[in-house]
């Protein structure tokens, strides 16, 4: 790794080895190129990159990996959390900025948090709505989901 300053950081490919990087913003080099892919942005300071074994982790703003490549898909950070699909088990979780495991993964989709809930289907195929600590406050009952907004949660009894 080469030296490190505090500009912001932009992904850049070498197109010689095929590896992804990190620039700040004025072209230099801050971290050597090493991964297969970098997802390009930024949310809450973390961004998702992805090794040789396509597996999915998240660096900081300095290029300092924070949560080892171990995920095969992710969402964006909200509210400190992120979505990742399990690659043994293959089921979706929350983990927090440390890649800790803060709600269980259990899940077979779910959505970002928004106004401290996420929606989230079980693999029975039913919606319900959980908390940031996991816990369910809509029960899985319905057959699909639209989001929620304002404490609000749409869902549906039919599916469709």
């Amino acid at each position: 790794m080469e030296q490190k300053t505090n500009a912001t950081l932009h992904a850049f490919k070498d197109w010689q080895s095929g590896k992804w990087g990190f620039k700040n913003s004025v072209g230099e080099i801050v971290v050597s190129p090493q991964w297969r892919l970098i997802y390009h942005r930024f949310d809450e300071g973390m961004c998702a990159v992805v090794d040789d074994d396509k597996k999915i982790g998240f660096v900081d703003e300095t290029g300092k990996v924070v949560i080892p490549c171990q995920y095969v898909w992710h969402s964006i950070f909200s509210e400190g959390l992120v979505k990742v699909q399990h690659a043994e088990t293959m089921k979706m979780g929350y983990i927090d900025k440390k890649g800790e495991t803060v709600i269980p993964f259990m899940f077979q989709k779910g959505g970002d948090f928004k106004d401290g809930l996420a929606d989230v289907m079980d693999f029975n195929g039913k919606w319900g709505v959980v908390n940031r600590n996991g816990e369910n406050v809509i029960p899985f009952l319905y057959g699909n989901s639209i989001g929620h907004s304002a404490n609000i949660a749409l869902l549906f009894n039919e599916k469709g």
